[in-house]
């Protein structure tokens, strides 16, 4: 499988661009603050990542502040080895990495976003006026669900897609205990627009029990939200 291949290959960059002993009893993240001879200022934080195979690997995240409280994660930004785990965690949910911003706030450890192809409707006028929703025209939200280990980082994964005959924003947004951790991704198009968002945020749960969750989804005129909840355990 591809997802095989392209975890064999991250192991490989990572261990020789990092040093990936794990202890169970490290801090989940260290931020270094860093700077270039151009004056760019960003913050590199290496967090414990799930290899895909049921244990831990130090990735290596280039942060920038976006000025409201927020950490812009941008995929030409970071290193090959952080480049291609966004790669494979995308992959493992059918998608691919997306290339655009994405806002982590919150307690979020880490947090990146991911799409499938995106197209163009061609049967749309993108001129006819849209009164409301329509046939061909909507957006659905989905939450994640299920469970996770008592103060580990663990990953979620919610997901949307949409179609909108006239041009505009999308955004989304994924949530985990009650806003405690976040990531959210916004993009525009000139004319009408079909996609999807594949939002992955890590987070620490703090406390035994559940913990709710939602995505939203929004095109102009139109939104959606689901729920689910987490138990940790």
């Amino acid at each position: 499988m591809k997802i095989r291949n392209g975890v064999s290959i991250l192991c490989a960059l990572v261990a020789a661009s990092l040093s990936t002993a794990v202890a169970a009893n490290q801090a989940p993240y260290q931020d270094r603050p860093m700077a270039s001879a151009d004056g760019k200022r960003w913050i590199e934080r290496t967090a414990q990542l799930s290899d895909f195979n049921g244990g831990l690997v130090a990735i290596r995240i280039r942060f920038f502040q976006d000025g409201k409280g927020g950490l812009v994660y941008r995929f030409d930004d970071q290193i090959e080895a952080t480049k291609l785990y966004h790669q494979a965690a995308c992959e493992v949910t059918h998608a691919k990495a997306r290339r655009g911003e994405t806002v982590v706030s919150g307690e979020a450890v880490a947090g990146w976003s991911c799409e499938s192809e995106a197209t163009t409707p061609a049967s749309v006028d993108p001129s006819a006026e849209l009164p409301g929703p329509m046939a061909g025209y909507y957006v659905y939200a989905l939450a994640p669900s299920g469970s996770a280990p008592l103060g580990v980082n663990f990953n979620s994964v919610g997901t949307a897609r949409y179609q909108s005959s006239i041009a505009g924003q999308s955004n989304a947004t994924l949530s985990i205990d009650n806003g405690r951790c976040m990531t959210s991704a916004t993009d525009h198009y000139a004319g009408p627009f079909t996609g999807t968002y594949t939002l992955q945020v890590v987070c620490i749960g703090e406390r035994r029990g559940l913990i709710d969750t939602a995505m939203s989804a929004c095109i102009p005129q139109l939104c959606s939200t689901n729920n689910g909840a987490i138990d940790v355990l």
